[in-house]
């Protein structure tokens, strides 16, 4: 009998050494600013409940809050477990100039009227990606350690990060001058790790875990599908197997680091058609890419996706092709959206200029972009995408020196549409 009590003993702690593995794992999260992505039968179906929201350092004071107000109710009445991170005003584009650094008092007033507006918020990153180039804190790693002495003293019971930081050449020195102006150490940060885990190294995160002491979330990360910059030039080409690798890498990699990594949210639940970053796990008509699924599997492992929830839906289409109007300068195209959806399409166009193949019958390049535009259409109805052309742009066009525009269009696809559009009138035949 004892023996067998024995052997028995010994066989339930063998059995329990992978749950205790599994429990030791870190918690997955996601990171979206749509209120739609937390009443998604999808996230529900995932179980995840942890969520992190960026809003603006002074959203207490925007005008028109009723965008993040939504989305934080959206999630705290979803039982979400909210992290918010501050940034930038929502109206300045900090890539065409240094945005506003708001100092010691303004940031405590903000961050007090946040607290009295969103009580239920009580985990709080000072400021998201303080060390990134066209963050104003980027220049100025004491003022974002003030911020972070503040918000504890405005908010002493809530969870507040040390630095969220993205991992970039910069990261060590910045840290580095981080930590002597900090009063004390922090013991969490955040940490935004693409460039690892889509080149699928461990090279800026092991760097990260060096510098600092305590925990650190992986407040950004997941698998990029896509990437371009603002003149035009994909850096990242379009790849959903590449997205879902780089997924796999990421909880890989916080496992391998479990004893500090505790959290890493995933960036982000559903693609915006005309953005030039993309790493969805769903696409734009809300379809589930191959990185879904490895977050499912990773989740509720050996279990299926209901079919209910995977059902394909119709895309929209072009009823009138995009074309130049002169009058005033307008790109317009019309599209329809097909009544058997039942749902509304979410339809985009860009307007770049046209530039030429590298190779002789090659396909045209994107161009510098001119404007955008996105609209949702209802089942069964159509409607006219207005892009209007620059000024300087529309004088070239006048004087003959740009007689081609590209329109890109984006219809629920994984890629978007490519047309050629004419700028210059044909003669009129006598």
């Amino acid at each position: 009998m004892r023996t067998t009590l024995a052997v028995l003993a010994v066989a339930g702690a063998l059995l329990a050494l992978p749950a205790a593995a599994s429990a030791e794992r870190p918690s997955i999260g996601i990171s979206d600013q749509e209120a739609g992505t937390y009443v998604d039968p999808l996230l529900s179906w995932t179980g995840i409940s942890r969520t992190r929201i960026i809003v603006p350092w002074d959203v207490a004071f925007v005008a028109d809050n009723s965008r993040f107000d939504r989305v934080l109710s959206t999630a705290h009445h979803t039982y979400q477990d909210i992290l918010v991170s501050f940034e930038h005003r929502s109206s300045e584009d900090c890539a065409e100039g240094r945005c506003y650094l708001p100092d010691a008092t303004q940031y405590r007033y903000a961050l007090a009227a946040f607290h009295q507006r969103w009580p239920y918020v009580k985990t709080i990153s000072p400021w998201n990606e303080a060390n990134h180039p066209v963050q104003p804190t980027a220049e100025h790693p004491a003022m974002a350690a003030e911020y972070h002495r503040i918000a504890r003293s405005v908010c002493p019971e809530c969870t507040v990060l040390g630095a969220e930081v993205v991992d970039l050449s910069n990261l060590g020195d910045w840290l580095t001058r981080y930590k002597a102006a900090a009063p004390v150490d922090p013991r969490l940060w955040g940490l935004h790790n693409y460039g690892d885990v889509t080149r699928r190294r461990s090279t800026m995160t092991r760097r990260m875990l060096d510098l600092v002491r305590g925990d650190v979330w992986l407040t950004e990360t997941g698998g990029l599908v896509r990437f371009q910059l603002r003149d035009g030039t994909v850096t990242w080409p379009y790849d959903e197997q590449r997205a879902a690798r780089s997924m796999q890498y990421t909880f890989d990699l916080a496992d391998r680091y479990a004893d500090r990594i505790k959290r890493a949210y995933v960036y982000n639940w559903r693609a915006v058609s005309h953005l030039r970053w993309d790493s969805g796990l769903l696409s734009a008509a809300g379809e589930p890419r191959p990185s879904f699924f490895v977050l499912a599997e990773r989740l509720r492992p050996g279990v299926k996706v209901p079919a209910h929830l995977l059902r394909r839906l119709p895309r929209a289409r072009v009823v009138k092709r995009p074309r130049y109007r002169r009058r005033d300068g307008r790109v317009l195209a019309t599209v329809r959206c097909p009544k058997a959806r039942r749902a509304r399409c979410v339809v985009a166009m860009a307007v770049r200029t046209h530039r030429k193949p590298k190779r002789r019958g090659g396909k045209a390049r994107s161009g510098r972009l001119l404007g955008e535009k996105t609209v949702r259409i209802r089942a069964g109805h159509k409607r006219v995408l207005r892009v209007r052309v620059p000024r300087k742009r529309r004088r070239m066009i006048r004087q003959g020196r740009t007689r081609k525009l590209r329109a890109q269009l984006w219809l629920g696809a994984p890629k978007p549409r490519q047309y050629n559009v004419r700028c210059k009138r044909r003669a009129q035949r006598r």
